[in-house]
């Protein structure tokens, strides 16, 4: 939406230790790029990830969805059509099946009755 190119890259075990994106962010940083974003919202382990990235390729991190109300942010979603992909369960909350799927308007209600359940 926003015109931007979606960049994938295959990772390692221990991302935040994988010279391939640090000399990628490092890159991005010589072309004008000084912070990465994040869409986390409640994954703590993936801000000490991103954080260490941050600090060696010497960018800020933004995470602006940060601790917000997970079911606010679906409700939210859902009027603007925005599409997410599900990258991490805890344990209990969420049936494992949703693990990588993609949240669209198709399999919106599903999604949230199994939020919800």
């Amino acid at each position: 939406m926003l015109g931007y190119e979606l960049k994938t890259m295959s990772v390692g075990e221990e991302i935040e230790k994988d010279e391939r994106i640090i000399r990628y962010l490092r890159e991005q940083k010589r072309k004008g790029l000084n912070t990465l974003l994040t869409g986390n919202v409640k994954l703590e382990v993936h801000r000490a990830i991103y954080g260490s990235l941050c600090e060696r390729a010497r960018l800020e991190l933004v995470e602006p969805l940060k601790e917000l109300d997970t079911l606010e942010l679906l409700m939210e979603y859902s009027k603007i059509d925005l599409q997410f992909m599900i990258i991490g369960i805890r344990d209990g909350e969420l049936h494992s099946k949703w693990l990588g799927e993609i949240v669209t308007r198709q399999n919106f209600e599903e999604f949230l009755t199994d939020v919800l359940s």
